[in-house]
């Protein structure tokens, strides 16, 4: 029973990573461009973001979460 959790607690880790790291690599900043586009309160988003990076930004806090919520037990 505990490999079938780590196992669906894995895909879901994953799939949500990539997902936060396709919306804040790619999707965040396109918008934020759009909308800059009409307001004119700043300067376009030209940075270029690490996906893996940004992939790594969501594992971390969660895995962290995850340990601290199995230590407390």
């Amino acid at each position: 029973m505990q490999a079938n959790t780590l196992i669906v607690f894995s895909v879901a880790e994953i799939l949500g990573a990539a997902w936060f790291g396709f919306m804040f690599v790619y999707a965040y900043p396109w918008l934020y461009n759009m909308i800059n586009k009409f307001t004119k309160r700043g300067p376009d988003l030209h940075e270029n973001i690490d996906f893996v990076n940004s992939m790594l930004m969501f594992i971390v806090p969660s895995v962290l979460l995850l340990l601290f919520k199995n230590i407390r037990k």
